[in-house]
């Protein structure tokens, strides 16, 4: 994948996810929940995602314990765009190439939305 470009002004809501660990650099692949407990796929560009629970590694710590943190998901929010709402849910496109829309209940915005 090449690097994915990244425009914070078109993408100004976050969506709860969960991020792995950047294995292709400036592309972060991610996991998100709709409203009706479905799960997405995607990858989106690293600059999109804001890291919350990422795993602290101890140099202290065995190698393949490293290892392990280093390879599992982390907590994060992904720059989402709302496109439409109607009563609690939102379809948001996520700045994936080509977009990615899914269908979220308003209550997982990180930020309010106006109905």
């Amino acid at each position: 994948m090449n690097q994915l470009s990244f425009n914070s002004e078109q993408h100004p809501q976050r969506l709860p996810c969960s991020a792995m660990p950047e294995i292709e650099a400036g592309a972060t692949s991610i996991e998100v929940t709709d409203w009706d407990d479905n799960t997405a796929f995607c990858e989106v560009p690293s600059a999109a995602v804001l890291r919350l629970a990422m795993p602290r590694i101890s140099a202290n710590l065995p190698l393949e314990v490293q290892q392990f943190f280093k390879e599992s998901a982390g907590l994060g929010l992904v720059a989402c765009r709302v496109i439409n709402t109607h009563e609690d849910l939102a379809s948001v496109e996520l700045p994936s190439e080509p977009p990615t829309t899914i269908v979220v209940s308003i209550d997982q915005l990180a930020h309010p939305v106006s109905q």
